[in-house]
């Protein structure tokens, strides 16, 4: 055949038809795919299917072959319901169970981990002892170990896979893999075909599940069998709702399904019912109306049981409600007949394509230009324009989604209608700077702040296991940057020690597993010798060489080891090794016995990070660390060591040494363990939340089958009936109105309270007021099941250790993270469902051990851009980067963030808030605005653009943007534009981090967030979802540190400053250092005042003879106000400074690390008290 065919290699489809092709493209272009295995969605079909692939590939290379079978053989014809139960089933079965040929890590005596495979197994069964003692039984396995040693384990304790090999994702991996299951309710898990003639089990039905057994391809005769078959109805085989993406792989595409449904509706009828009660607007029913003539639905004006297909009502229906013959609902289950509300109408029709607008424009447009062979041809069936696909047009687009481009296509050219989608976010017009984006601050004297944010969500994560308190991330920070050598912070060392513990025990054994050193500097001789004891299963011939040639190459290999040593001989500039066994005592001792006082905690540091120095991704930053702690200049005494700690040793590099320690702990003992007793809570709280669904599902029955009765109790009751009842005319028109809602609310509503209405019937019926009690118990017990829920949805997150919670990317890549979602203690009493509101005050109760603060972090974090993004998309490379940062060699906009002039970047004596004030005063709102100088020489230096005064102006000093942020008509760069709208507060690169700490900050955020754009709308429905969260968390920050808020104090002492004048005659030379926090301002406002009063001092005529002597008595005077002067300014700045910067020197004192004092009786800084003895008294008593 020489036709020519369009070919999907991934799938095996070919067209003939050109556009058939393109629109199937079109639909595996979408990113709605899932990948089996994993789970992952978000892929288009080919990226799903290579993920896919992949996955399975790790898995067949990971998952230990011997457990396979067993694992099979056990799952086969097996009825667990759900396969996240069959997987923790298998998991916990299999996971402490070995078999012959499993590679197993054998714990030894010593508490030494030996890699071995198992050679045989042996199962012994429970046995009852003399004494009448059940022994249990027991595996004995006989493992081979790598030194080729057999040793017997009879524990479980003592052996166990290596890790990352038998874990639930690859058991559900494999099971998915492995397994089918028919569509029938009930039906058994059954084995593939091919996997079961691999291992080679039988398929064969068990006698009680017979039943569930079909015979082969029979769903594929079945479906042939319904093509052929004609219809007994109308509506068999049509769904109501659009197919799903398995259905249209399966070849069931929506516009078929769309297809079929224009062809019934032409053999349709349909019937509108009135009722008295019926609130339906005239204009909604008239649009429906016109909805169903235009698809040549026939109305009928009487409804006929045998004839009308589709029923559309205001009066609720249930399908499990019995109904009286004379009800209009008695003949809907027996003739088929669908019952629609309004709302279900717009939907069904929205999803076929077919709108009241699309119909009244393209009728509009028919009557304009009648002629015009473009337009549609009238209906002959209805007189409504045909604006549906022509047959044997190209298919429509499956979803919405297909649709990639900014231009709607004419909404009336026939089949070629695709509905608008969402574009990337850059390529909207750039219609200037907005000015309602907000501000990012950036934490003040830091370049990076991946590390400290990394480490801090690693100890809260964690706290539990490494036996620590959760603490804010201001605490943490104002502890990175403590000062004080003598006083020493609770908070510092109880991280530091407490990460101790946890690389080792008390009996010096290493509880995490460290790289060995030749690994990495003899890797190619290994790999060498692992060559040579590899025979050649080719049977090519071994090329020999002579013994001369040999020794040249291996003279050659010595002076280029030679060489190579010398380029990496590093010149040590530190002392750090001799505290490595200070005072002939190593660092393992110190650690092993917990000794960390007077120093001893850094001696420890400086011993773990000089184990893992030779890594080279942390050869650098302990080099840099070690030079500042331990000087070669400097004596090694652990004072000098704590003088450097404290005093030289900047906030980054602290929060890197916890970050190198949270490295080696992340694959330790303590940390997995948690982890895994993690994921064990994880699967019970599933497991309970699950039956819980099940209560809840059939007490929500209970209740709506007795709020049924109610209704039908309340239904006969007539508007007369309630007039004799001879109530207030308001109460009765109160009744009246209640009864109206009856039948409008449905049985799903369930009031909390009796309304007056059900009060009112309760008077004279008893079994009336019998339902209502019962339907207040179940109202109340569905209550407290909602609250149960919310409770174990809040365990959930508070062990999710593993994941943090990413937001989304704005219009520049930049990424946002809310850091109290997941895996820490949720400290808000918010309660993010629609319950009512004192739902929230009983699960306040849970955070009652947090009464001082309702936060953790407080700030909703921004991220730069990641480097693929940077490079890709913002077309800004690595040369470009560095150039900028060369540039801009201080963190962006600090100088405007640090509101304070007189902070510290430490915690000695206090520590000022690094926050933003919104009472500052103008000339502080001035400085503020001001552009960051290192920002402005680096936007014109690479981008030509100069920042002058509120305007941006290019090269040749055009104005680019004007003072109202409106942009001229030109083509931008991404990078251009990222730079217009975000100032000097941009984040460049993944190392750039930036926050939002005021509730107000994120409405703006949400304005400013455009929801055309693709990134932006998924980022602001996240952001809206988390809002009441975030709101409270930023809300409970602002109060807790006052931002914003002066105390009384501070406003009393600003205002002894502000009054204090000292004139020109006054100031002395020793005098700048008082006055220096004086503005310009203030200084040129007290000189002039003083040299008022000076003239009006001169004017005062005095006699001759007392002139010189009261001259000096006026000096000596003027000397003594102006030293008091200067004590009262000098005190006040002193008390002033003291109130803005102690309140997180006070909080870091006062902090206690009740975990471990409640775990341990102690600290671990403190250690345990030690009894003094009474040496001396015990040699009196020797000697006597």
């Amino acid at each position: 055949m020489s036709t020519e065919v369009w070919y999907i290699p991934e799938t095996g489809e070919w067209f003939l038809d050109y556009d058939q092709y393109l629109s199937r493209m079109d639909y595996y272009n979408i990113k709605k795919f899932v990948c089996e295995t994993s789970g992952n969605s978000n892929f288009t079909f080919f990226e799903a299917l290579k993920v896919e692939q992949n996955e399975m590939s790790m898995m067949e290379a990971r998952f230990p072959e011997p457990v396979k079978e067993p694992i099979l053989r056990y799952v086969s014809f097996s009825t667990t319901p759900r396969i996240d139960a069959l997987v923790d089933e298998v998991y916990a079965k299999f996971k402490d169970d070995f078999f012959p040929g499993d590679q197993v890590v054998v714990k030894t005596d010593a508490g030494d981990k030996v890699h071995g495979i198992v050679r045989e197994k042996a199962r012994f069964n429970a046995i009852t002892l003399p004494d009448g003692t059940v022994k249990e039984g027991y595996c004995s396995y006989r493992v081979l170990l790598q030194n080729n040693e057999e040793v017997t384990v009879n524990s479980i304790s003592q052996i166990d896979r290596e890790r990352n090999t038998f874990t639930k994702w690859y058991v559900k991996a494999f099971l998915k893999m492995s397994l089918t299951r028919s569509t029938k309710l009930g039906s058994p898990w059954v084995l593939k075909d091919s996997v079961a003639k691999k291992y080679r089990i039988s398929l064969e039905y068990p006698d009680h599940l017979k039943q569930f057994e079909h015979p082969k391809d029979s769903l594929r005769k079945a479906t042939l069998t319904n093509k052929v078959k004609v219809n007994e109805h109308i509506f068999d085989n049509l769904k109501e709702t659009p197919p799903t993406a398995n259905e249209q792989e399966n070849g069931f595409t929506l516009q078929l399904w769309k297809q079929k449904w224009y062809d019934a509706l032409k053999h349709c009828t349909v019937y509108f019912q009135d009722t008295p009660e019926s609130d339906a607007d005239p204009e909604i029913k008239q649009k429906i109306l016109t909805l169903f003539q235009y698809s040549s639905v026939k109305v009928l004006d009487k409804f006929d049981p045998k004839t009308v297909n589709f029923l559309v009502t205001s009066i609720p229906y249930s399908p499990k409600a019995a109904y009286t013959p004379d009800n209009i609902f008695y003949h809907v289950l027996n003739n088929k007949i669908k019952v629609w509300h309004y709302e279900k109408c717009f939907r069904f029709f929205k999803s076929l394509n077919i709108t009241y607008r699309k119909i009244m424009t393209a009728q509009t447009q028919m009557d304009e230009n009648s002629a015009s062979p473009d337009m549609a041809s009238p209906n002959p069936h209805n007189g409504y324009v045909d604006i549906l696909p022509a047959p044997g047009s190209r298919p429509q687009a499956t979803t919405p989604l297909d649709s990639r481009s900014s231009t709607p296509i004419n909404v009336f050219s026939g089949s070629k209608f695709r509905p608008p989608g969402l574009i990337d976010d850059l390529k909207l017009p750039f219609r200037g700077v907005s000015k309602s984006r907000p501000k990012i601050i950036k934490l003040p004297g830091v370049q990076d702040s991946s590390d400290i944010l990394e480490s801090w969500i690693f100890l809260n994560m964690y706290a539990k296991a490494l036996v620590i308190d959760n603490f804010t991330f201001d605490d943490y920070f104002a502890a990175l940057r403590w000062e004080d050598e003598v006083t020493v912070c609770p908070l510092l060392m109880e991280i530091y020690c407490g990460m101790f513990k946890a690389f080792m025990d008390g009996r010096r054994r290493i509880l995490v597993t460290l790289p060995k050193e030749n690994v990495f500097d003899n890797g190619d001789d290994d790999d060498k010798l692992n060559d040579d004891d590899q025979p050649d299963d080719d049977g090519s011939e071994i090329k020999t060489e002579s013994p001369k040639a040999l020794a040249q190459e291996e003279d050659e290999k010595t002076e280029l080891t030679h060489e190579e040593n010398e380029a990496e001989e590093v010149i040590i500039n530190h002392n750090a090794y001799s505290f490595l066994r200070y005072k002939n005592r190593p660092w393992e001792d110190r650690l092993a016995t917990r000794q960390f006082k007077e120093g001893n905690w850094l001696m420890v540091l400086i011993g773990i990070m000089a184990t893992v120095e030779f890594l080279p991704e942390y050869k650098a930053d302990i080099n840099r660390i070690f030079e500042v702690l331990a000087p070669a200049e400097e004596a090694s005494t652990a004072e000098t060591l704590q003088h450097n700690y404290f005093k030289k040793l900047s906030a980054e590099d602290r929060a890197k040494t916890i970050a190198i320690l949270m490295s080696l702990l992340l694959n330790g003992t303590v940390v997995r363990s948690h982890i895994d007793k993690c994921l064990d809570d994880a699967t019970g709280l599933r497991r309970d939340r699950l039956e819980l669904i099940k209560e809840f599902k059939v007490v929500m029955d209970q209740a709506i089958v007795i709020q049924k009765n109610i209704i039908e109790t309340l239904k006969p009751i007539t508007t007369a009936q309630i007039k004799n009842w001879n109530y207030d005319p308001e109460k009765t028109q109160e009744l009246i109105e209640q009864k109206k809602k009856v039948s409008r609310l449905g049985f799903s509503y369930l009031p909390p309270e009796p309304t007056t209405l059900e009060k009112a019937v309760c008077a004279g019926n008893p079994d009336f007021m019998k339902l209502i009690k019962q339907r207040v118990e179940k109202v109340k017990e569905i209550d407290e099941m909602k609250q149960k829920r919310r409770n174990l949805e809040k365990s959930l997150n508070e062990i999710d250790c593993q994941r943090i919670c990413y937001i989304g990317r704005d219009r520049f890549y930049n990424r946002y993270w809310w850091f109290e979602k997941n895996g820490l203690p949720n400290l808000s009493s918010a309660s993010h469902h629609d319950e009512e509101e004192e739902d929230g005050a009983d699960m306040s109760d849970a955070g009652s051990e947090y009464e001082e603060e309702s936060y953790l972090m407080g700030r909703l974090w921004i991220q730069g851009p990641g480097d693929e993004d940077r490079k890709v998309f913002l077309k800004f490379d690595d040369d470009q980067l560095n150039k900028w940062n060369e540039i801009v060699h201080v963190p962006l906009g600090n100088a405007s963030n640090c509101k304070e002039d007189g902070a510290h970047p430490t915690g000695k004596p206090g520590d000022v808030a690094d926050v933003a004030d919104p009472n500052v005063k103008e000339e502080e709102q001035e400085k503020e605005s001001m552009i960051d100088p290192h920002f402005d020489e680096a936007a014109k230096s690479l981008f030509g653009f100069k920042f002058d005064n509120g305007e941006v102006r290019d090269e040749k000093g055009f104005v680019v943007v004007d003072k109202y942020g409106s942009t001229i008509e030109r083509q931008f760069s991404p990078m251009e534009r990222k730079i217009l709208e975000e100032g000097s507060y941009i984040l460049v690169s993944s190392s750039d981090w930036g926050y939002l700490e005021r509730p107000e900050q994120i409405e703006e955020l949400l304005r400013w967030l455009n929801i055309e754009g693709e990134r932006e709308k998924h980022l602001r429905k996240r952001i809206v979802d988390l809002q009441d969260q975030i709101t409270n968390s930023l809300s409970s920050r602002v109060k807790t540190i006052g931002i914003g808020c002066k105390s009384e104090d501070e406003v009393k002492f600003e205002k002894v400053i502000a009054e204090t004048e000292i004139s020109d005659d006054e100031e002395g030379p020793d005098e700048e250092d008082g006055s220096q926090g004086e503005t310009g301002g203030n200084k040129a406002s007290t000189r002039s005042e003083a040299k008022k009063r000076k003239r009006e001092d001169d004017e005062v005529l005095m006699p001759k003879r007392t002139r010189r002597g009261g001259q000096r008595d006026l000096e000596k005077q003027m000397m003594k106000e102006r030293q008091e002067k200067l004590d009262r300014l000098e005190h006040a700045k002193k008390m002033l400074h003291s109130l803005r910067t102690d309140r997180n020197r006070q909080n870091l004192l006062s902090w206690v690390n009740s975990r471990a004092v409640e775990t341990y009786g102690y600290s671990h800084y403190d250690g345990p008290k030690v009894a003094a003895k009474s040496i001396g008294r015990s040699r009196k008593k020797t000697r006597r």
